[in-house]
């Protein structure tokens, strides 16, 4: 969600002459894919994960350099533990929200999003008479983010500068005991996790058009960091009444994000853009995550 929505907002502000449009208003239809997987750590199982998420969306550029707008987020993923040890399947609904204000040199974004999810889950016990286990779940989540940047460095349609954010992320996921595994189920707590990331880049954009067809392409490279550093503490009971209370982190605790797009305005109503963002130089795994969008205005 995060992605999608910083990537609207630099949309819109690469394409500012919107704001003194009569075609204020848009709305807009996004899909979205991601992948990536993280290692094994002491008393953490690695895993690989992929998820779709669609959204649809409205947003409406002011005069005073002020924009305000709202999306509604379906996601659908999987995850799968290494050495074949579980799954867990999740789907989640979300709704976000944005408010954004530019000028010629300076902008700043406030963005936020609450999300309920529901968990499936299956282990494999390593015991061939009770081989599986399985639970289900449910869960909520929200961030607050404000990010801001300016642009320092100008040549004719070509801009750069600095970017920073801080964000603060609340995650709870409800307490769950397995089934059908007689005495090799478990019982989890309830899991509460709470951080706040700091993040520090730079971005370079421009703007070029050529027969009535606008494009706008943009780079950008941000470095993460936990300001505020995440719990992910699980403690699990089994059934003869033994907890065992571990970290669920890995320890990475900051990495980069690298991500590029592109903007094509095909008309004075119809746009469309793709945006990609991975991870870099982080120790623990990896991550990928492409959009696309196509954007209505009137």
């Amino acid at each position: 969600m995060r992605q999608g929505t910083n990537d609207r907002l630099n949309i819109l502000r690469l394409t500012n002459s919107r704001e003194r449009s009569t075609q204020p208003m848009s709305v807009y239809a996004k899909a979205q894919y991601a992948t990536g997987d993280r290692d094994d750590a002491a008393n953490v199982v690695g895993f690989d994960y992929d998820m779709v998420a669609y959204t649809i969306g409205f947003d409406r550029v002011y005069s005073d350099g002020f924009v305000l707008g709202g999306a509604a987020h379906y996601v659908d993923g999987d995850v799968d533990l290494n050495a074949a040890r579980g799954t867990q399947d999740f789907t989640s609904t979300a709704f976000s929200a944005y408010f954004g204000y530019r000028t010629s040199a300076f902008w700043a974004d406030l963005t936020g999003a609450a999300s309920w999810e529901n968990y499936d889950l299956v282990r494999n016990t390593g015991f061939a008479q009770r081989a599986i286990a399985v639970g289900e779940t449910s869960g909520n989540s929200f961030y607050v983010a404000v990010d801001a940047g300016m642009n320092l460095v100008g040549e004719g349609s070509v801009s750069a500068g600095p970017i920073a954010g801080v964000r603060y992320v609340n995650s709870d996921i409800d307490a769950y005991t397995e089934t059908n595994a007689a005495m090799l189920n478990t019982s989890v707590a309830e899991q509460s996790n709470k951080g706040v990331i700091g993040s520090i880049g730079l971005q370079a954009s421009g703007f070029f058009s050529s027969g009535g067809t606008g494009i706008a392409p943009h780079i950008r490279v941000v470095y993460e960091n936990e300001l505020d550093a995440f719990d992910r503490a699980v403690s699990v009971t089994n059934d003869v009444g033994q907890v065992r209370r571990a970290s669920g982190g890995t320890g990475n605790d900051d990495y980069f994000l690298v991500g590029a797009g592109v903007n094509v305005q095909a008309n004075s109503a119809l746009s469309f853009n793709l945006d990609y963002e991975g991870t870099v130089k982080r120790s623990d795994g990896k991550d990928h995550a492409v959009i696309g969008r196509v954007v209505y205005s009137f």
